[in-house]
């Protein structure tokens, strides 16, 4: 691997993973410090269970999940070329709630919701 990102793919939900980074140089290891570790907990995604429009905005409703410290609620109003949706950030949300209102819709659009967990 080279640079400083790495995508792991192979992750299962409901696993804790902890991640160390070590340099490596042309001639071996450069030194034996290793970065500090750093844990996630890959958590199940929430299942949105309603969407619905009113006169007070969209609100997006979901099954909550064990482990979640919040919620992050992310909209899109157009697909790549890949045809999957362009995300934005709309909002985080405490882990007591299930349910997120949108404001500030606007009528006439259409739009794509996901619901994502974060641990603490």
């Amino acid at each position: 691997m080279t640079g400083t990102e790495h995508t792991f793919t192979g992750a299962v939900n409901d696993t804790t993973y902890k991640v160390t980074v070590e340099a490596l140089g042309n001639e071996g290891w450069i030194s034996n410090k290793v970065s500090s570790a750093k844990s996630i907990e890959f958590l199940n995604a929430p299942k949105i269970t309603e969407i619905k429009a009113s006169t007070s905005g969209i609100q997006i409703s979901w099954d909550k999940v064990s482990g979640a410290s919040r919620y992050r609620v992310y909209y899109a109003t157009s697909l790549k070329e890949d045809g999957t949706p362009d995300w934005k950030k709309l909002a985080d949300v405490k882990n007591k709630y299930d349910s997120y209102t949108w404001k500030k819709a606007k009528y006439g659009v259409k739009y794509y919701f996901t619901v994502g967990c974060v641990d603490s």
